[in-house]
This record gives structure tokens, C-alpha cells and sequence, in this order.
């Protein structure tokens, strides 16, 4: 996870674990088509230090055994830290 955020549960599907410091893996399973979405739920607490308007970065790689094109695997994400109470 990026900094200032820390991993929580429960997620969704239940088996997204982490590994290391930034990376949380995933398993769906096998029967997605292409061109069909799956949605990850990953809650994070947000540390009262990090100001609204800040900003993480990070990626999402997605990857399947018979995935033929692996150069489309992954793409970038970006966390936006908003004030609840503005909102």
C-alpha cells in the first residue's frame, strides 16, 4: 500500500492477501470472458497526518495463466485523499 494507508479487512474476494509492503494479490476464479470486469474490494485507513487533496500512486497488474498478451497486464492507479466531512 502506499504510504500514509494501511490494509484492512474484510476483503473482497476473501483470499486478497498481501505480500511485502505494497503488493496485495487477488484470485478470482477461472470463467471470466474478455471484455468482462471483476471488482476487488481493498479498504484502507487513511493515517490523520496525510492532508486531504494528497495523493498515492500506484499500479494494478492482472494476469491469467492463458493470457497471450502479457505487455497489457498492467496500469496505473491513483488514490486521491478526500475529507469525509466535505464531502
Amino acid at each position: 500500500m502506499p504510504d500514509g494507508l494501511t490494509l484492512l479487512r474484510p476483503r473482497y474476494p476473501d483470499d486478497c492477501t498481501p505480500s511485502g509492503d505494497r503488493v496485495i494479490t487477488c484470485t478470482f476464479p477461472a470463467g471470466l470472458n474478455s471484455l468482462e470486469t471483476a471488482t476487488a474490494i481493498i479498504p484502507v485507513r487513511i493515517d490523520a497526518a496525510v492532508p486531504a487533496g494528497t495523493t498515492r500512486e500506484g499500479h494494478v497488474t492482472v494476469a491469467s495463466d492463458d493470457d497471450t498478451n502479457r505487455r497489457n497486464n498492467r496500469s496505473p492507479i491513483t488514490f486521491t485523499i478526500s475529507d469525509p466531512a466535505e464531502g
